[in-house]
């Protein structure tokens, strides 16, 4: 891009930046003010404890010992290590088929 353009996009982006929206701010404070925020977020934690517990069985059930992960105390991933020789892209390709998220140790190093 020309640099004016550059420096435009700059001085946008630091406005943004600069701070939440006003309307923003009142949207927040209107979730937060009655306690409906700590609702959802005790709702939240269950649905993902839920979710890491369910996924932590299915890594007990269907993989084979050698295949070891985290068992995570928060957060929404968790690390799976497989034994040498397995193909990550394969098994990132055969993941996503059957609509899994997953991905694989190379965008991470």
């Amino acid at each position: 891009m020309p640099p004016d353009v550059i420096t435009r996009f700059v001085q946008l982006k630091q406005s943004a930046d600069l701070h939440t929206s006003t309307f923003a701010q009142m949207v927040i404070y209107e979730v937060a003010k009655d306690g409906l925020l700590d609702e959802h977020v005790k709702t939240t934690r269950q649905c993902y404890k839920d979710r890491r517990d369910a996924m932590l069985a299915a890594l007990n059930d269907f993989f084979p010992p050698e295949v070891k992960w985290t068992h995570p105390q928060g957060g929404l991933f968790l690390w799976v290590t497989l034994p040498p020789g397995v193909d990550c892209m394969h098994l990132f390709d055969e993941a996503i088929k059957q609509n899994v998220p997953l991905c694989p140790e190379s965008p991470f190093c």
